[in-house]
């Protein structure tokens, strides 16, 4: 089940500014798991201009469109959903090269962390990082920034859970406490894959926007890092500031903000809870808004509106249960809101679109 307004495959916003190019590095590992398995990829990598020492180099890059086709060529060349679960485990928290040489002059974990939060786009411009402490509890998040298809989501999250999770074991080894992994998705069919991230105990179909946490007891914060050096730590992140793909132009926070409505699972996201993600005040996040001549309650009332066209053209449910899926505690306050943008009630508009759909599929 897909959530309410999101194709199976593909997420289409058209006033999001998408950045025209994303790094190759993390298909790299997926096309050397592939290969290790005798799967040859020349073809798809030929299909889309990719030649090999491209898909290695730091500077990298291919336009959006492009990469999610052959992220999902390659995905369907290893026949298995769970394929991000073996090139996150290979991978590690602090690939590329680049990364892992910072991270490792950090003096804590907790420095390598918020170092990683503060390169994150070399390795991806459609998800955010975010590093969040709350008392004895630290909550590293992962969320969307740019449309992204269903699937590479699903996909994404799998390669981020298991590769945060290779990196605090090779860090830790024996010492790696429990600790708990949130995914607002439904659980997959390859769920019991997930039991090789123990002691990690991991949570399906939490709902809300698409997002993936990890919460873990903030004493790990302090582990020491292998080979602190300041100095070192310093040249590495200069490297790291030369392979960033560049500013792609002023983020768009409507879009955004419509994005992540658009997709949430279960309920309909307050705009304080969209501010958390971002890690901004609720007044930040209003007069970003304000500044492109729109508010939190219009974008809200316009997607809520969007799902409701979408669910009664569809046919498939009841009035009373439409509301209840977009969240209106009482049916009564769906038709009016309805009836106010449309001037007809849901009830009215799902028959004539049914009837118009039958008239002209018999035409």
């Amino acid at each position: 089940q897909t959530p309410v307004g999101l194709s199976a495959s593909v997420l289409h916003i058209e006033v999001m500014q998408i950045p025209h190019k994303f790094p190759l590095r993390y298909l790299a590992r997926l096309v050397e798991h592939l290969e290790a398995q005798g799967i040859d990829c020349s073809e798809p990598l030929q299909r889309y201009g990719v030649s090999r020492l491209r898909l290695r180099h730091p500077q990298g890059f291919l336009d959006a469109d492009d990469l999610v086709r052959l992220s999902r060529r390659l995905v369907d060349l290893a026949g298995r959903r769970d394929s991000g679960l073996d090139v996150g485990s290979a991978t590690g928290f602090d690939h590329p090269p680049e990364m892992a040489q910072a991270m490792s002059h950090c003096a804590t974990l907790r420095d390598a962390l918020l170092c990683r939060e503060r390169h994150h786009e070399v390795m991806t411009q459609a998800f955010g990082l975010r590093l969040r402490e709350m008392g004895e509890l630290t909550e590293v998040r992962w969320f969307l920034l740019h449309p992204v298809p269903y699937d590479i989501i699903g996909w994404t999250f799998d390669v981020a859970m298991a590769s945060f999770h290779a990196g605090l074991t090779r860090l830790l080894g024996s010492r790696l406490p429990a600790y708990d992994i949130h995914c607002s998705m439904p659980a997959p069919g390859h769920e019991r894959r997930y039991q090789a991230l123990a002691p990690a105990s991991v949570h399906f179909g939490e709902g809300g926007v698409p997002q993936l946490r990890i919460v873990i007891p903030s004493a790990v914060l302090d582990t020491p890092m292998p080979q602190p050096d300041p100095a070192r730590l310093a040249e590495a992140e200069q490297a790291l500031l030369a392979l960033h793909p560049g500013d792609d132009g002023p983020r768009d926070r409507a879009a955004w903000v419509t994005l992540m409505l658009r997709n949430a699972r279960g309920h309909q996201p307050t705009q304080a809870e969209l501010a958390d993600v971002l890690g901004v005040s609720v007044s930040t996040l209003a007069r970003q808004l304000a500044m492109q001549g729109q508010s939190f309650r219009e974008l809200a009332k316009q997607v809520r509106h969007e799902q409701a066209v979408a669910l009664l053209r569809a046919g498939q449910m009841s009035v009373q249960d439409i509301a209840a899926t977009l969240g209106y505690n009482d049916p009564a306050n769906f038709v009016r809101a309805f009836r106010s943008l449309t001037g007809t009630s849901p009830g009215a508009y799902g028959r004539q679109m049914r009837a118009t759909a039958w008239a002209s599929s018999h035409a």
